[in-house]
């Protein structure tokens, strides 16, 4: 299974939403400019599994509607793999920011 559009932290909790046959979680743990890619380069591997179908609908779906309906139509584990990967990507981003500006851990007293 090719999983490098899920963030390293995520990948588990992927393969778990995935074995359960949730597929929408399991797409919720990617990028979302990647879950197209994610899922056509597991297709096979998702059509045994009965689940291809549901994710082209959910992309369906999903591209007409605006983020506030995209999260109401999320399960509550859903909308929480959504909020953990934008809270991982917004600490990487302050991160990065601090390290540019020298505020970077292990700077301190120099």
């Amino acid at each position: 299974m090719w999983v490098d559009p899920i963030p390293y932290g995520l990948r588990a909790r992927a393969m778990e939403e995935l074995d359960a046959g949730d597929a929408i979680g399991f797409l919720s743990t990617a990028e979302n400019e990647h879950r197209l890619a994610l899922v056509l380069e597991n297709v096979s591997a998702l059509k045994e599994r009965g689940l291809v179908t549901e994710m082209l609908e959910w992309f369906r779906r999903t591209g007409a509607e605006g983020g506030k309906t995209t999260a109401q139509n999320m399960t509550k584990a859903q909308r929480a793999a959504r909020a953990e990967k934008a809270a991982a990507a917004s600490a990487k981003v302050r991160t990065a920011k601090a390290k540019a500006a020298g505020r970077g851990r292990g700077k301190k007293g120099k």
